[in-house]
């Protein structure tokens, strides 16, 4: 199957702001240049389950209570022996999607597994991670300040970003991004203190 047609599958799932096409492509990116240094990756099934990652994001929205990379495998898998693929090929794309959101299942796998959790993370990190925190935010109602709002939530990121990567290439990848971020959450912060006290300083 080409993968053409892979893609014409998942983006017929509508993504939310920080998880459509161009968060896809990013990761995608990023898989294949990570596979260039571990000889034996089975890019083909790693190009498609990074294309096909996210397509559970709808079901997750609907249900919380179902995590979107299982929903998102297990619908991959159906596609692709739909499609002809053999049953080896869907599962092996379905293992690798079902592990790239959480590190404990990413872990259990194997190379591919670990590229795809760690292209996926890389888009939390650098610039692109503090847009899409904050506009993760904004959808959602959340404040600048305080529990769950954007500093937190960058600051988060950047940890969980800096503590989880399993490769030491996607940990180079990631320096320049994780130091940007907390420049900028030490400047929002800092900024954030100034209007406060200019604001105190009115009343």
């Amino acid at each position: 199957m080409d993968i053409q047609r892979a893609w014409r599958f998942a983006l017929s799932f509508p993504g939310d702001i920080t998880h459509g096409e161009d968060h896809v492509r990013r990761v995608l990116g990023r898989c294949m240049r990570l596979a260039d240094s571990f000889p034996g990756t089975d890019k083909r099934a790693l190009e498609f389950a990074a294309v096909l990652h996210d397509i559970g994001r709808g079901d997750e929205i609907r249900d919380p209570a179902l995590p979107h990379a299982k929903a998102g495998a297990e619908r991959a898998e159906r596609f692709l022996l739909e499609e002809g693929e053999t049953p080896r090929f869907a599962a092996r794309v379905r293992s690798i999607i079902a592990a790239h959101s959480r590190r404990s299942d990413a872990e259990q796998g194997g190379i591919e597994e670990k590229l795809l959790f760690d292209a996926d993370k890389l888009d939390m990190c650098g610039a692109l991670g503090v847009y899409r925190g904050i506009a993760y935010c904004a959808v959602n109602g959340l404040p600048l300040e305080g529990e769950n709002g954007v500093i937190e939530t960058v600051e988060w990121d950047m940890e969980h970003v800096k503590n989880s990567l399993f490769t030491s290439e996607a940990k180079a990848m990631a320096q320049n991004g994780i130091e940007f971020m907390r420049e900028f959450a030490d400047r929002l912060k800092m900024e954030c203190t100034v209007a406060k006290e200019a604001e105190n300083a009115e009343i």
